[in-house]
């Protein structure tokens, strides 16, 4: 294997939405234990804390919004507490959650006490990476001690370390180093860190071939329900545009259809975890939904300064989104004796764009347009 340790910066945390859980963070777990190792900067953890910090504020403000709307409509009552065990203390709380995680990929916190000063100021002021030439270059004093107390480990342990980052400034630091390779997806990570990833990508090729053709019927439609459920549950937004102001919800989206990326010759597949019994493989797909959504429409009153409801309107418009399945086969791989025991959405769209929309006001507005022109297809309303 050319790398024994896997590294990460709080990008890449970010960028996976903070889901310790599952997706391909939760894929880290496999690493516990085992010949490679997990190493996360100290520099790098404290920056994950500080945005998981603010993250978990947002989600207790909209917790405290959505709370003040229930009671505003009568779906809360004023002896309903938003928080029944008390206010949260938001920084314990995303502290908590980042230290088990760390702990459940089996972490190894690397220090800074050996990074040098004098190299620090040498890169700095030269500059070289990850110092740009130009531009706020003291944001850039986090990434390069995060790398230098990378390369003191590699160096220390004889051991290469594969990071991955999707900052530029990471990348170039990593083209001069002897020890540091950088990526920018965890999946790319993920897989050049798997034996036989070429025979298990030709197994999950021919699984899909055959689901795709009708040989496994049962594993198609097992595959095929656990889509339908993992759709109904995702949250998505919903865009539009209009004349006039809009307050919108999550809009609902029901699974139609998919189809996998590529041919049968060459599918876009991802192998992150290779174990005898079981595959863990990230597959491009395009999934066909119905898309749902209620929109609010009002005009701002200058007089009043306030805004007047116009009405609301039901749009519904069918959709194809590109998203990453990342599923877990697990079986004998040699007779087909294969289930998916986990399958999960990664990489889906954040919103869907429902086009240009328009209060309808009933019988007046076809009669405005009977002698005029023909009307376009009515949007379903509810009345106000």
């Amino acid at each position: 294997m050319l790398y024994h340790a896997i590294s990460f910066d709080a990008q890449t945390v970010e960028h996976n939405a903070f889901h310790f859980d599952g997706g391909l963070l939760a894929q880290l777990r496999q690493f516990k234990n085992g010949p490679v190792h997990v190493l996360v900067s100290e520099v790098v953890i404290s920056e994950i804390q500080k945005h998981l910090t603010e993250k978990t504020r947002g989600a207790r403000d909209a917790i405290e919004a959505a709370h003040k709307k229930g009671l505003d409509f009568g779906l809360k009552t004023p002896a309903e507490p938003a928080f029944p065990g008390g206010e949260p203390d938001i920084r314990a709380v995303a502290r908590s959650r980042l230290q088990m995680f760390l702990r459940d990929i089996g972490a190894e916190a690397v220090g800074f006490d050996g990074v040098s000063v004098k190299d620090i100021m040498k890169m700095y002021f030269t500059p070289s990476p990850p110092f740009s030439a130009s531009g706020k270059k003291k944001s850039e004093f986090p990434d390069a001690i995060a790398l230098l107390s990378l390369e003191a480990w590699a160096k220390t342990n004889g051991r290469r370390v594969l990071a991955v980052s999707g900052d530029k400034d990471w990348t170039a630091y990593a083209n001069n180093s002897e020890w540091i390779d950088v990526v920018e997806d965890l999946s790319e990570a993920l897989e050049q860190l798997q034996e036989h990833t070429n025979e298990a990508e030709r197994i999950v090729a021919r699984l899909l071939n055959a689901m795709e053709d009708g040989s496994l019927e049962t594993l198609a439609q097992d595959f095929t329900h656990q889509l339908e459920y993992e759709i109904s549950g995702y949250a998505i937004d919903a865009e539009a545009e209009a004349a006039y102001h809009i307050d919108y919800e999550q809009a609902d989206i029901t699974y139609t259809s998919h189809t996998f990326a590529g041919d049968s010759e060459d599918r876009d597949i991802t192998i992150v975890q290779v174990q005898q019994n079981k595959i863990v493989a990230l597959l491009a797909a395009e999934i066909s939904v119905r898309a749902e959504a209620t929109f609010s429409l009002s005009i701002y009153d200058s007089i009043d300064k306030d805004y007047v409801p116009l009405g609301s309107a039901n749009v519904a418009r069918d959709d194809v989104i590109e998203v990453s399945i990342l599923a877990t086969f697990e079986g004998d791989f040699q007779d087909s004796s294969v289930s998916i025991t986990h399958l999960e959405l990664v990489d889906v769209p954040s919103s869907i764009d429902f086009g240009y929309i328009e209060p309808d006001y009933g019988e007046e507005r076809y009669e405005f347009w009977e002698d005029e022109q023909e009307p376009t297809a009515p949007v379903e309303t509810e009345e106000f």
